[in-house]
């Protein structure tokens, strides 16, 4: 039996219990056949001596483990010696003390540490004798992923000082520290944020894409339904059709050219050409434009389509929310939740889902924009399409929650799809595309010209992330668009004051913005709702990084102060301009701030009982004392101080003489021309 310190199998998603024969193995190491994995249907996916183990069941997608001969070329294989190391090591993280509890962990772990075994192999060393080798461990140092390297430092110590419990260890304690001395340090880069332009076209071409399908979303259910029934005719029954893949003698879309239709053994009925089908419902045109050539590939391009419209609904969500790829792939198709604000009495649109980062989460809400439910819409329609083709399936048992509230994006259960696998169920979850694979998987989605960086492009993303690759990011370059850059986009758009001032952007931005802003920001305790702590975390830190930036941009020429370049100094010299880190630091500590105003930008952290969003008589020094000494006065802001000056000049002609609203308009006219003449004269 294993030492009293092993915990068990804690896994959240094994969902198993002590008395399960895979809770927890009778002798360390565990023997060959002992049982690591159990899918709910009682099947053994993997076992201890196993070369490669199937965790689907646990990760809800596949997941294979391999500790030998790698199917990957650039992976590496590993040597038998260092695989039956190897697989201790993984069963100790599983069963061990403190166990690993979600499977991202146990994954995360696993490819840091096949690095050493892929290494240790290919020096032909026992990973357990690599201490006995400084100048290996000095040239592994040098291969030793930068990004992952303080983890990989840790699980060595970990794994050393529990070398009683688990038998084994890698490096001892002189050896982790030789091996720490000799990594480079990592240079942490932030994830890129999106330039305007390029993200407004991505976005609209998304929309247009999602437009399209739902201006067309009656007859594309209608031929689809058409399509399953001409399947179920030739298959025999609708179940058959969907449970297994018909011949090529008895398919119903064929070309009248085609050799099988005129063979002695072709038994269906023909349906002619699937391009002819497309057509007589109204749709080959919006198949053509956005999926290629139908006469060329046939029904299957309608499952294409489909696909298509999962992963562009996908991507348009993640625009207008701070999710993750893997969190909009856990939706259901009631995710969307209308919620009325106590308060301010506006509708708050939420996404209502879970989210792997933590247990705690399970019921997440994310804020959204009203147009989201287009894409909910349209992936909806496709979502109940592929369930009912998978409820005819009898390969496949759905729970009742997958037929009443299927998982917004699904893979292809169509009888055409190209996929010639008829037994994975809902629950296990598609590999999610990159976003960068948008170009190659869907051609006629974006144009790569209108993705190339151009210079005002390369010059706004620098401003928001200074560490871009110049090897990535470069005018002429097309831009490597991902899925994270979306969230810290979003982020960015919603708390950097006056730094996206494209109008276009504010004006897709509008219906987001401001109920993500006030809810993520500092206003989430008005609603019911659970909002998720990562995305609200994500908010959070871009709002201080938008408060340093500013505070940062503020030493230019562009910014003066009515009481001259000593007090700027005086004002920007409590934390220097280069130092981001700091100045960052010091936006938290409430140390620094930044507002922009109408006359520029005001520079004290504290609450302003005057204004100064939309009242300059303080500011300015309109009411006959000195102006604000934290008041910047932006030059580049004189044509809008000069239409205030005439909205104000108007409103003084309206109001009556002695009123408390004409005496204020008078300070805000004097503060504004005593602002016009410092102007004038720096």
């Amino acid at each position: 039996m294993p030492s009293m310190v092993f915990a068990g199998l804690n896994i959240v998603t094994a969902t198993v219990s002590p008395s399960d024969v895979n809770f927890m193995p009778s002798s360390w190491p565990p023997a060959p056949d002992f049982p690591i994995c159990i899918s709910t249907e009682g099947e053994i996916t993997a076992r201890y001596g196993d070369n490669e183990w199937d965790l689907t069941p646990w990760a809800g997608f596949v997941l294979k483990l391999n500790f030998g001969e790698s199917k990957r070329k650039k992976s590496g294989d590993i040597s038998p010696e260092n695989s039956e190391i190897f697989k201790r090591i993984v069963a100790f993280w599983i069963y061990g003390p403190n166990p690993c509890r979600e499977i991202r962990t146990l994954v995360s772990q696993y490819e840091n540490f096949r690095q050493v075994f892929t290494y240790c192999t290919k020096n032909n060393i026992v990973a357990t004798d690599l201490y006995r080798f400084p100048k290996v461990i000095e040239s592994f140092s040098k291969v030793v992923w930068p990004s992952q390297a303080r983890h990989l430092i840790v699980l060595l110590h970990t794994l050393w000082e529990r070398r009683e419990h688990s038998g084994v260890y890698i490096l001892d304690a002189k050896g982790i520290a030789e091996l720490q001395s000799k990594i480079p340090a990592h240079e942490k880069s932030q994830t890129a944020y999106i330039p305007p332009r390029i993200w407004l076209y991505q976005l609209s071409r998304l929309r247009d894409f999602l437009e399209d399908f739902r201006s067309n979303l009656g007859a594309l259910e209608a031929c689809a339904e058409y399509c399953l029934q001409a399947y179920a005719l030739n298959a025999g029954s609708v179940g058959a059709a969907c449970s297994q893949q018909l011949t090529k003698y008895n398919l119903p879309f064929v070309s009248l050219s085609n050799p099988a239709l005129k063979s002695k053994l072709f038994s269906g009925h023909q349906f002619g050409p699937f391009y002819i089908t497309a057509e007589n419902f109204g749709i080959l045109d919006l198949l053509e434009k956005w999926c290629g050539d139908v006469r060329h590939n046939g029904v299957t391009i309608l499952s294409q389509y489909f696909s298509m419209a999962s992963n562009i609904g996908k991507a348009y969500l993640l625009n207008f929310t701070l999710m993750r790829i893997d969190e909009t792939s856990s939706l259901r198709s009631d995710c969307l939740v209308i919620e009325k604000d106590k308060i301010t009495k506006e509708d708050i649109y939420l996404l209502r889902g879970s989210t792997n980062k933590t247990v705690e989460d399970d019921e997440a809400c994310w804020i959204t924009s009203p147009s989201s439910n287009m894409a909910i819409e349209v992936m909806n329609s496709v979502s109940k399409f592929r369930t009912r083709c998978a409820s005819f399936n009898s390969n496949i048992s759905l729970t009742e929650e997958d037929k009443q509230n299927p998982f917004l994006a699904l893979r292809a259960y169509e009888p055409w799809r190209r996929s010639t696998r008829f037994d994975t169920a809902p629950d296990i979850r598609c590999h999610e595309l990159h976003y960068s694979m948008f170009l190659s998987r869907y051609p006629r989605l974006f144009d790569t010209n209108e993705l190339k960086i151009q210079e005002g492009d390369l010059a706004g993303a620098l401003l928001i992330t200074p560490t871009l690759s110049p090897a990535k990011y470069a005018v002429g370059k097309i831009w490597p668009l991902a899925w994270h850059q979306l969230r810290r986009t979003g982020a960015v758009n919603m708390s950097a004051s006056g730094i996206v001032s494209d109008p276009s952007v504010q004006y897709q931005l509008k219906h987001a913005s401001r109920a993500m802003t006030r809810y993520y920001g500092n206003g989430y305790y008005h609603l019911n709702a659970n909002l998720n702590q990562e995305a609200q975390a994500e908010y959070i830190r871009a709002m201080y990084e938008s408060v340093a930036r500013s505070f940062s941009a503020l030493n230019t020429s562009t910014f003066v102060s009515p009481h001259g370049e000593k007090r700027k100094d005086q004002i920007l010299n409590l934390v220097s301009a280069k130092d981001h880190n700091k100045l960052v630091k010091a936006a938290k500590d409430g140390a620094i701030g930044y507002r922009e105003i109408l006359l520029g930008a005001c520079a004290n952290p504290m609450p302003c009982p005057y204004g100064g969003i939309d009242y300059v008589g303080r500011c300015g020094g309109g009411d006959g004392k000195p102006p604000c000494l934290d008041l910047l006065i932006d030059k580049g802001k004189k044509q809008q101080i000069l239409k205030l000056r005439d909205v104000l000049q108007k409103r003084s002609r309206d109001a009556e003489d002695g009123s408390p609203f004409h005496i204020s308009i008078k300070y805000q006219l004097q503060a504004v021309e005593s602002v016009l003449d410092v102007i004038k004269n720096s």
